[in-house]
């Protein structure tokens, strides 16, 4: 029997009761105890779960933006070749300076990296990099001195910024070695939120950008051969009708391929914009993120990544 002390209903201030009783309360309170505690655990969870999701949204979103730069790379040179064999003397003396295609050639590789580095981080945030993002820390140490070969106008400034991926692949690195976990995410967005912004600013402002002067410079090049020489310019179209309505339907379709990639170079130098930008919100409340703030900040940001990776793509 156990007897304690009560405010009691008994006018002796005392309440006896069985062990059985005892054991009946006792085994009630702890079933609410641990139902609380699943109920905890399971709202903890299902918000994790949310959060992660947006992440994750947002990653692969951001990834299929990143994977378009190989293709915007690949059409470059060949681009570039086509441009200066218009500029040929036998082209209605067309033959203003040619640019050095070798140089699209050379920036390749290094390039790649830089992108590559930015992206698989972006990735991992996610939690859906199915790479061995233990070999992505690699090759990053002569990073600057193989861009600086490449283009020897590269500012400080701009090779600063490059070599920025460096960190980023070492990030990817470390969380492949002692794997992915929640709660390291604000403290991985905090530490390379700068690395993020320099990394997107380098591939808008220098990268991309080449990119679409070299575009330019082809479009312009056959924008001013094709005026020249297709109807009704051409003097011996009367003699060559067939010959001539091919050469009129070639230039334009291939001006409006042109004009199309050029505008897909802009949407990868905005989504680059997006990720940096979107980055630095995280960065900025990455102590207090929840399932609806996450939802406000990534949401939108998302579907217009999705939706510039389409159209890059189609592009090229």
């Amino acid at each position: 029997m156990d007897i304690r002390s009560t405010s009691g209903n008994t006018g002796y201030g005392l309440s006896i009761k069985s062990k059985s009783e005892e054991k009946s309360r006792f085994s009630r309170s702890t079933w609410r105890v641990a139902t609380l505690v699943m109920i905890l655990n399971a709202m903890l969870g299902n918000s994790s779960c949310v959060v992660l999701t947006q992440i994750s949204d947002f990653a692969k979103a951001s990834q299929a933006v990143g994977k378009t730069f190989s293709s915007i790379q690949d059409g470059a040179e060949p681009a570039c070749k086509l441009a200066n064999a218009f500029r040929s003397e036998k082209f209605n003396n067309m033959t203003g300076n040619k640019q050095n295609c070798q140089y699209y050639a050379s920036i390749k590789a290094p390039l790649a990296k830089v992108n590559q580095a930015l992206f698989n981080y972006i990735t991992a945030l996610g939690n859906l990099a199915n790479d061995d993002l233990s070999k992505v820390g690699s090759g990053f140490d002569n990073i600057q001195s193989e861009l600086k070969t490449a283009d020897p106008t590269l500012t400080t400034a701009e090779l600063t910024k490059a070599t920025a991926a460096g960190g980023l692949a070492k990030v990817l690195t470390n969380l492949w070695a002692s794997g992915y976990r929640q709660h390291e995410l604000a403290k991985i967005i905090g530490d390379n939120n700068q690395a993020v912004q320099d990394v997107t600013s380098f591939l808008a402002d220098y990268a991309a950008n080449r990119y679409f002067e070299g575009l330019r410079y082809d479009y312009d090049t056959e924008n001013s051969y094709c005026k020249n020489f297709a109807p009704p310019n051409e003097p011996l179209a009367p003699g060559e009708p067939l010959g001539m309505e091919i050469l009129d339907r070639h230039c334009t379709a291939d001006l409006d391929r042109l004009e199309a990639q050029k505008k897909a170079v802009k949407d990868f130098q905005t989504a680059l914009g997006t990720i940096g930008e979107r980055h630095k919100k995280l960065f900025e409340n990455k102590d207090h993120l929840d399932a609806k703030q996450l939802a406000e900040l990534l949401g939108q940001p998302t579907v217009s990544l999705a939706s510039a990776a389409i159209s890059i793509k189609n592009a090229f």
